[in-house]
């Protein structure tokens, strides 16, 4: 039933990150912990990250423009090793609570920017927002916000916005594991959830690809939000005692 769970979990992920390009890290991040270590849930979708977004930048690929990803990529360089050395220093029960505000904080955040939106955000903040998505991804596996605000706010196609974001999350996703490996973060466990998980994951990625232009993606964005507003509630209050 543990890994039972898990991989539900995991191929619930993988739905979102084919429907939005952004969903894997933070649905998993939200929902892993009521089971498993915050350490290990964040090694583990640290390491199904790197194919997750690999197979979902190559489903995308002819989309891909350079010039829509340097600036993120650049800063997921520098932020990715600050968050890894908090994870891999923090108390997991710290770590808990303050995954619960970022994810709160997140959550209210994307509404209220689609509410006033002012128009594209300015390039030149693209550095900066890849460095903060560098730094939640390290720590947290929730990298995802600072750089979507940023993309989804520009005048780009569906298509355009999810290969942009893949591009960086590849490159973070690839940090993040061999820093982890480095800190001692991936062990069996790692690497057992990783064999079992990957088909449903992939699975999920490409049933979410051929979703992608026929679910509302307002909506969808909504529900995805509100639920992890109400998991770092969770967090905050209560961090939760993990099974494994």
């Amino acid at each position: 039933m543990d890994l039972f769970y898990i991989l539900t979990v995991l191929a619930f992920a993988g739905l979102m990150q084919g429907l939005t390009g952004f969903g894997f890290g933070i649905v998993a991040m939200a929902l892993l912990p009521l089971w498993m270590d915050f350490k290990l849930a964040a090694a583990t979708v640290a390491a199904i990250n790197v194919p997750v977004c690999w197979g979902t930048l190559w489903l995308n690929r002819k989309h891909f423009v350079w010039r829509d990803s340097a600036g993120l990529i650049a800063g997921v360089v520098v932020g990715v090793p600050i968050g890894v050395s908090m994870l891999s220093w923090g108390k997991s029960e710290t770590l808990l609570r303050c995954l619960g505000g970022v994810m709160c904080f997140f959550a209210v955040l994307d509404p209220l920017l689609q509410r006033f939106r002012l128009g594209p955000i300015p390039h030149w903040y693209a550095l900066p927002l890849g460095f903060l998505s560098g730094v939640f991804g390290g720590a947290f596996n929730i990298g995802g916000p600072p750089a979507v605000a940023y993309v989804y706010s520009q005048p780009w196609t569906k298509p355009q916005i999810i290969v942009a974001l893949q591009a960086m999350f590849s490159v973070s996703a690839i940090l993040r594991v061999g820093l982890m490996g480095n800190a001692g973060l991936l062990g069996s466990n790692v690497t057992f959830i990783l064999g079992w998980s990957l088909i449903p994951v992939l699975c999920g990625i490409w049933l979410g690809g051929l979703l992608l232009n026929r679910m509302p993606q307002t909506h969808l964005k909504a529900a995805v939000f509100l639920m992890v507003f109400v998991m770092g509630v969770r967090y905050l209050i209560w961090p939760p005692s993990p099974r494994l």
